[in-house]
């Protein structure tokens, strides 16, 4: 399987994250989904749906992931869930020594 590496901040992760669990139960609204609402002891997302989370993840974050490495309460919620998986984008470097480059101007 090849994966794109996609780049996206974590308010778009967050967005996309909501926008999956609505599309993927009936028992709540928008307005009831916060960052905090606990996932799986509501039974909001099913033991069978967490397989679909962590494939959706992976094709959102376009890189695998590893259930075995995963710490208890990794998918509590939205927030224990972006605390997991996500990882800020690197600055862009804007000097030569930001970039790794510390080689001495010409004279």
């Amino acid at each position: 399987m090849t994966m794109t590496v996609t780049r996206m901040t974590e308010s778009e992760l967050r967005q996309a994250l909501r926008a999956w669990i609505l599309a993927s139960t009936a028992k709540l609204e928008a307005f009831e989904l916060t960052d905090q609402t606990a996932l799986l002891e509501t039974q909001i997302v099913s033991s069978l749906q967490l397989m679909e989370l962590i494939l959706f993840l992976e094709e959102t974050l376009g890189r695998s992931i590893d259930v075995t490495t995963l710490a208890p309460g990794a998918f509590h919620s939205i927030d224990a869930i972006t605390s997991t998986f996500f990882t800020p984008t690197s600055p862009t470097p804007t000097s030569p020594a930001a970039a790794g480059d510390t080689s001495e101007p010409p004279p």
